[in-house]
Order: C-alpha cells, then sequence, then structure tokens
C-alpha cells in the first residue's frame, strides 16, 4: 500500500503511537485508562458508562438513557443539583454529557491541577446521583421540549427517517431521545431501577488524558471510585437485525425549501476485516472536494448543493451513509446518477492515487483527533467501550496495510450493488419524490513572531512541535462592511473560489493536491473579515505555501465553479431558514441593524446573489486584496526561513492602492419593542437585542464576562428559566461582533404559551445584573470557565492562528492572548453593572418571538 509504505507516514503513525497507554483495573471492575501530555496544563476527565438506548431493555424506545444522563446532574448524596456545575467551572472546568445508542460519557475539561475535584465530581454523580423527584418530573418537561426540537430539526428528522427504514428490529430505529408517548409513560422507580442495573463500575471506563501520572492517576481513582460497589450486571436481549433483503424508501414532506436525501446501505460489524477499508472507500466516494460523487454529482453534473459520504459502524451491524441537498424538482435524477456512478467505479475501477489519498486522509484524521485532551481521551474511550481494546488504532492502521485499489472496488459490488438499501428523504409537499420500481512536548504555546512583509503586509510566527503539522492563514478585512448594496454575500462567495481555480490549477486539481497529502484548505468569512487558511503535515509545508498564494494572488473566477458555489451558498440560505432558531436570527438582525452592513450575516441576500457575476467577484476581489491589508498568520512545526521566503514573495506580488478602511457609524437599533414573525413549528425561540460595544471598545473584557454570566449551566439565567421554571430546553446570550458596534441578545428555545414568561425573566436577569446584584461566585465561576476557554481554544493551531491574524488587521496586541487572564481576572461586578449601564442597555430592547403564526 504505497500511503503506508511511505516512511513520512509510516514515522507519523509510529510517533503517535509511542505515546504509552496506562490500563489498571480496579478492584470493583473499573477499567481505567490513561494517556500522559505535559504539552499544556490541561486535563480531560472521562467517564464511560456502557449503556446506551439499545441497552433499555424492556423500556426500549423510552429514551431512559438520555433521561438518565439529565438527571445525573440533579443533585447527590452531598451535592445539591445547583452546585455539580458551580463547583467545575469555579476550578475552571467545563463539565457535560451526551448519549448515543450504545454509550453515555461524562466529561470535564479543565486546568490539570484541578484534577481532584473533576473527578470527585464524576465519581459523585456517577454512581451518587439521588434523582430528586421533583427534578424527575421538571426534567421530564424540558426533554419533551426536546424532542419536539429534533422534530423542528429537519437535518434530525430525515435522519431518523432513514434509521427507523433501514433497521427494523433493532433497537437503532429508535431515536436516543426517545419516542414522546413511550417517554411519557417512564416513572420514578423506572429510572431508578436503570441507575441501579446499569451504573456500576464494573460497567464503566474512566479516561484521563493530560498532565497528570500514572502513580497520580492509580491514587485518585482509588480515592474517588475504589470504594463504588461491585454490583451484579444483567445483560439486556438486543435482537439481530435480519439481513435486509430488498430496496426499502421512506419519504417525508413538510414545509421545507429544498430536499436532504440519504442513501443508507447495510455493512457488516466493526470486527470485520474489512472494516476499514470501507471507511476508506467513503472517503474516496464522498470525502472532499476532489470525491468522486462530488466532482461527478455536483461539479460536473450540478444535481446537488451538497453531497457527503460516511460509514456509521458503531458494532454489530451499521450503515454506509450517503447524503446530499438538492432541488426538489432534482432528486430522482440525484439518487439515479449516484447508483450509476457507485457501479461505474466499480467496473472502471479506483485509482491508486485516490486510495493513497484516502489512506493519507485516514493518518491525517487520526493525527487531528488527537490535538486536544479531550480529543485523545475520547479515542481511547471509543477504541475500549465499543472495540473492546484501548488500542484499536494500530490494529486499524495495520489493516489497511493490503488494501488495493481492487479490494476496494470490489467492496462496492459486496455492499453497494446489491439491491439492498434504504432511501429516505425529508422535502416540500408539492415535489415529493417519485416511487420507483428500481511524541513530541512543550508547555504552554509562545507567542507570536511579527516579521513585516513588502507592501506593508505582515507575518506572524508561531513554532509549535506539540504535533507535525503546520496551520497556514491569509488573512484580510473584508465582510459586511465593504459589500455594496445588491452585492450581499459577496466576501464569503470571494472567500470560497479563492479556493478553487488559479492560472495554475483547476478547482479539481487543487482539491487533488491538497486531499492527496491528507491536508485541508478552504475560505472563510466573517462579518468583518475573509481569508484562506490550509493545513497539512509538515513535510507538505512547500506545496501548502504555493498552493495559498496561488489562491491569493491568481484565482480566476471561473464561470462553471462560480455558478457552482453561487447556488450552493444560495441553497445553503434556504436551508437555515427551515431551522427557527436560524430563521430567527436572520430576522433578529435584519430588523435590529435596518440599513446598517451588519443586518445581514456573512452568507447574504440571496436575490443579490443571484445578480452576482464573474466580474463582480474579480473587482471585489482588487478591492480588498491590497497593500497593507493581508496578514499570514503560521502556526506549528515549520521551516522558518523558508515560511518567510515564500511569504515575502507572495507579499510583493500585493500591488495597488493602499486598503481605504470602511467608516460606518451605527446609531442605535432600527427597531425596538415586540415583533413577531411567523414560522410552522412546533416550537418557538424569543430573542431579546440591545446595543454593544465593538472589539476594540477598552471595556471589551467585561462585556466577555457578561456574556459568560448569561451562558452555561451554573448561569442564573439557566437556573431560573430552566431548571426552576422548566420554561425553556436552551437558554443563553450571544452577539454579534463588529469591529465598532454589534448586537448583544439573549435567546430560547420554548413553547408558545411561555414565550411571554421567558421574556419577562431576561428583563429581570438583564436588571438584576445591572443594578451589582452579582454574587462573588458567580463572576468568579465565570472568569475560570472563561480562562480554561481559552486554554481550550488554544490548543488548536487554527485558532492561534486566526486569533493573532484579527488581532493585527484590528490594531490590537498581535499576543493579546498571552495577557488574557490578567485581563479576566480585572474584572469585577461593578465593572459588568458600568458595561451594562453605559454600552448595552442604552435603549429599549428587541424582543422578537417566532412562533406558528396564530
Amino acid at each position: 500500500m504505497p500511503s503506508l509504505a511511505d516512511p513520512a507516514a509510516k514515522a507519523v503513525l509510529d510517533g503517535l503511537f509511542a505515546r504509552p497507554v496506562k490500563r489498571l483495573t480496579l478492584e470493583n471492575g473499573l477499567t481505567v485508562l490513561h494517556v500522559a501530555d505535559q504539552s499544556t496544563k490541561l486535563i480531560s476527565a472521562q467517564v464511560w458508562v456502557k449503556t446506551g438506548s439499545i441497552h433499555e431493555g424492556p423500556f426500549t424506545g423510552a429514551g431512559l438513557s438520555h433521561y438518565l444522563e439529565h438527571m445525573l446532574f440533579k443533585g447527590t448524596e452531598k451535592r445539591a443539583g445547583s452546585t455539580i456545575s458551580e463547583e467545575v467551572q469555579a476550578a475552571g472546568g467545563n463539565i457535560n454529557a451526551y448519549t448515543t445508542f450504545d454509550r453515555t460519557v461524562y466529561h470535564i475539561d479543565g486546568p490539570s491541577e484541578s484534577i481532584d475535584i473533576f473527578m470527585d465530581v464524576l465519581s459523585d454523580i456517577c454512581f451518587h446521583s439521588t434523582l430528586p423527584a421533583k427534578e424527575v418530573i421538571k426534567e421530564r418537561d424540558v426533554i419533551l421540549r426536546e424532542i419536539d426540537m429534533g422534530l423542528d430539526d429537519p437535518d434530525r428528522r430525515v435522519s431518523r427517517t432513514a434509521f427507523e427504514t433501514a433497521f427494523l428490529t433493532h433497537p437503532y430505529r429508535h431515536p436516543v431521545i426517545g419516542h414522546r408517548k413511550i417517554f411519557e409513560a417512564v416513572t420514578e422507580d423506572d429510572l431508578r431501577r436503570y441507575h441501579q442495573e446499569r451504573y456500576t463500575p464494573n460497567n464503566a471506563v474512566l479516561v484521563l488524558a493530560g498532565d497528570v501520572t500514572g502513580e497520580r492517576v492509580q491514587d485518585l481513582s482509588e480515592k474517588y471510585f475504589g470504594d463504588v460497589p461491585m454490583r451484579r450486571l444483567e445483560t439486556p436481549y438486543i435482537p439481530e437485525e435480519p439481513t435486509q433483503l430488498s430496496r426499502r424508501e421512506n419519504h417525508a414532506i413538510g414545509d421545507y425549501n429544498i430536499v436532504r436525501g440519504i442513501l443508507a446501505f447495510p455493512i457488516p460489524s466493526l470486527w470485520d476485516q474489512n472494516a476499514p477499508s470501507l471507511d476508506v472507500l467513503a472517503n474516496i466516494l464522498g470525502s472532499g472536494e476532489s470525491s468522486i460523487l462530488w466532482q461527478r454529482i455536483r461539479e460536473q453534473e450540478k444535481l446537488v448543493h451538497y453531497i457527503d459520504v460516511h460509514c456509521w459502524n458503531p458494532g454489530t451491524s451499521g450503515l454506509f451513509w450517503i447524503s446530499y441537498c438538492c432541488l426538489p424538482d432534482k432528486q430522482d435524477k440525484v439518487e439515479e446518477r449516484i447508483l450509476s456512478t457507485l457501479e461505474a467505479t466499480a467496473n472502471d475501477g479506483i485509482a491508486p492515487a485516490l486510495l493513497a489519498k484516502a489512506v493519507r486522509q485516514s493518518i491525517v484524521a487520526e493525527v487531528n483527533s488527537r490535538k486536544t485532551m479531550s480529543g485523545q481521551a475520547a479515542r481511547l474511550g471509543i477504541s475500549e467501550v465499543i472495540v473492546g481494546e484501548a488500542e484499536y488504532a494500530r490494529t486499524y492502521f495495520k489493516r489497511l496495510e493490503n488494501v488495493t485499489p481492487e479490494s476496494t472496488a470490489e467492496l462496492i459490488r459486496q455492499h453497494l450493488l446489491t439491491e439492498r438499501y434504504t432511501q429516505a428523504s425529508l422535502g416540500p409537499a408539492s415535489n415529493g419524490p417519485n416511487i420507483r420500481t428500481t511524541t513530541k512536548t512543550n508547555k504552554d504555546s509562545p507567542g507570536f513572531e511579527e516579521i513585516p512583509l513588502a507592501n506593508d503586509n505582515t507575518l506572524l510566527l508561531q513554532r509549535n512541535e506539540s504535533l507535525p503539522k503546520i496551520h497556514c492563514k491569509a488573512v484580510a478585512l473584508g465582510g459586511a462592511l465593504y459589500e455594496d448594496t445588491g452585492q450581499r454575500g459577496i466576501s464569503e462567495l470571494l472567500s470560497t473560489l479563492l479556493a478553487k481555480d488559479t492560472k495554475k490549477r483547476a478547482a479539481l486539481e487543487v482539491a487533488n493536491t491538497v486531499e492527496s497529502i491528507g491536508g485541508s484548505f478552504g475560505g472563510f468569512g466573517g462579518n468583518n473579515t475573509f481569508g484562506l487558511s490550509i493545513e497539512v503535515l509538515k513535510s507538505d509545508q512547500a506545496i501548502a505555501l504555493e498552493i495559498l498564494g496561488d489562491g491569493l494572488l491568481e484565482p480566476t473566477f471561473d464561470i462553471n465553479s462560480f455558478e457552482t458555489e453561487c447556488e450552493s451558498q444560495i441553497a445553503e440560505l434556504r436551508e437555515s431558514e427551515d431551522e427557527i432558531a436560524n430563521y430567527g436570527g436572520r430576522c433578529l438582525r435584519k430588523r435590529f441593524f435596518g440599513k446598517h452592513p451588519y443586518s445581514v450575516g456573512t452568507n447574504g441576500i440571496a436575490d443579490d446573489l443571484a445578480t452576482l457575476c464573474p466580474d463582480d467577484l474579480r473587482n471585489h476581489w482588487q478591492r480588498l486584496l491590497c497593500p497593507g491589508n493581508v496578514v499570514f498568520s503560521v502556526s506549528g512545526d515549520f521551516d522558518r526561513q523558508h515560511i518567510i521566503e515564500q511569504s515575502q514573495a507572495i507579499s510583493e506580488k500585493i500591488k495597488g492602492p493602499a486598503f481605504d478602511k470602511a467608516d460606518i457609524t451605527f446609531t442605535g437599533p432600527a427597531e425596538t419593542g415586540r415583533i413577531h414573525e411567523p414560522l410552522d413549528r412546533e416550537q418557538a425561540v424569543v430573542f431579546q437585542a440591545y446595543p454593544d460595544m465593538g472589539i476594540l471598545h477598552p471595556s471589551r473584557p467585561a462585556s466577555i464576562v457578561l456574556g459568560e454570566l448569561l451562558n452555561g449551566m451554573s448561569s442564573n439565567l439557566f437556573n431560573e428559566v430552566r431548571e426552576k421554571r422548566s420554561m425553556a430546553y436552551y437558554v443563553g446570550a450571544n452577539r454579534v461582533t463588529g469591529i465598532d458596534t454589534g448586537m448583544f441578545y439573549l435567546y430560547a428555545g420554548t413553547t408558545p404559551n411561555q414565550m411571554e414568561d421567558v421574556l419577562q425573566q431576561f428583563d429581570i436577569e438583564m436588571n438584576r445584573l445591572s443594578t451589582g446584584k452579582i454574587h462573588e461566585d458567580e463572576i468568579s465561576r465565570a472568569k475560570a470557565r472563561l480562562k480554561t476557554g481559552k486554554r481550550m481554544q488554544q490548543q488548536t493551531a487554527g485558532n492561534r492562528t486566526l486569533e493573532a491574524a484579527l488581532n493585527k488587521l484590528y490594531g490590537l496586541p498581535v499576543n493579546e492572548f498571552l495577557e488574557y487572564d490578567q485581563q479576566i481576572d480585572a474584572v469585577n461586578a461593578k465593572c459588568v453593572q458600568a458595561v451594562l449601564q453605559e454600552s448595552i442597555m442604552i435603549a429599549e430592547p428587541l424582543k422578537l418571538t417566532v412562533q406558528k403564526a396564530s
């Protein structure tokens, strides 16, 4: 296999697997896995309980596992429910949990010096929860709203349609959250019995990754988990799914703008010898812009806005999953072309280069999974709990050594051309489908070195050798403030097209070149900036800078790529309007900002995009890519001199007049008071918006703390609205961030009959904060969360390079992140109060609600 025979690729894998995984088993049967990583002072502590929705036995379809996951945050024998997240966040940690078909995972990420607290809390909630009767009732209402949210989410709905059709007897056919009617019948006793039967140390795995020694892991595991008694564990009966014998179809309809479709093919278990090869096949067919289905069906035939392939294989049986979005009148043709393309690929064979690219991408994915402590812990947990082997990754790549183009093409014949598959879709009622009869370490990341380049541009360099990768960004001011009326969304489209066709390479060749080395390359945009980013293994530094430079300097704005990407961006706008929270957010911006450019999100306006032509993109590019407006930002294990030379060569070619910064004043909200927007959905969303300070405001740290005070499970807003009164499933605060202005808003997902009550609680909470009634412990928790969040954000090179580049463009200190903790620590209750009184609560708020028309 060429890719695994490549010494560089093999060295990468050998380096990853060199870090030892320590395993021990306590006397009570608890498995403990630990991988040490001293590259930063963080720890991820996770408890993986081997129980999920498929293990609920006579309660299958009730969502017991998910219900119990919620309840374990409601109180223990020694902690009140409200203090659990408060204690973790006061120690700088973030606590959360999730439930899937086959596991429930409780995880805390935070500073390694707080590991004692994290271990104590995880043991306490998992094995000593009291499941208070009042909370059982309140949380039932919360989950009922979450079930309604799932019904309103079109992506979840189409997935649910596919699962309930592809599986006839296996519990995979039931949603993890459960069916409403079955869920409503669950009693407190049912929850207690399930917890007693399934939450035993001999049915759980403790995983720790980060800055802690093996000796300390053993001591802490015994201290906090060793006294939990082992109990009898009964294995629930899980019916085996019978072999699918023919095609199945299930096409749901509703008030939607586009069609979301899925083709799902049954595949063998994770233990099958070909399981890794099926992952590679999925990559070849539909992962990335150079993949076969993307090129054939999106780029060449322009039948879809999006198409993706992945292998879902949780254990005993799985699905080879092809998903797409298209216009309603193209659905039948899309499914026909997917099947014919699969057949043609099997007959024509798979090019060795495609296979080599896919294997290399698998290697890069393995590297990426280990970027963070949380990712390393999750990788261990999945291998241990799902496969039963903590170091399964070694076996996985060993199996790929013998994969050939011929054996991969044969998998198409064996599993995808059998007439045994499921077709599922969700689309508008008027256009339903036709039914057819056919191991290095370094401590906290250093600051960026600032190097001036030709034409008043800048290069920022940060060496970080924790992984054998480099991440490069080229960032410039742009976005909404620089878009003319009638051209909203052009900056986002420009950033996409800069990563496509150049004078040297067509879009497909660009994609092939990047994906063949396991890299990633693309454009990005925001309210105030746009740019390009590329990430590769360190051995591919030269080609990465070459491709980045070509995209910036020599885009051709090919008409075919332009039409495809413009149509795709329009489709994304339509898709976002199907989801109630996104729809409400768009309406809020428009109502609040009025004629100001921030009134429109980065994707723009569909009608504006439909009138654009390639010359408009070329003119916009020439306007923004000017001397003084480009910052190159690089982090990773790079060759410094070569980076400087290539960046300088690119910068020398950026010609033209100096960049002219926009100066647009925002005088205040265009609309205030109550506004209602109708949308036919089961749930309702509410927003309450205020003016906000910009990025450059000296009181910005206090504003950041304010936002954190209104977010998270330990926030007073969350406790009042969700926990005490069960008014909403989700509630929090967010902002539209501008350079000199912005919008700060509260939001909640609720029911139509509770909208007024939620808005009333918004007023109460904002008035409390603005009058300075802020408890010292809540502001302390908020600051601890923010500081840990920054530390965790800084784990990835992509985040580091972007923050440094934005700071340079905005005129802030490039290495401001090094002073972040001090800035946040300096904020007190009076600072937050002043921000509210002087910069935010200075006008009547805009209160916008979205629900069914009455």
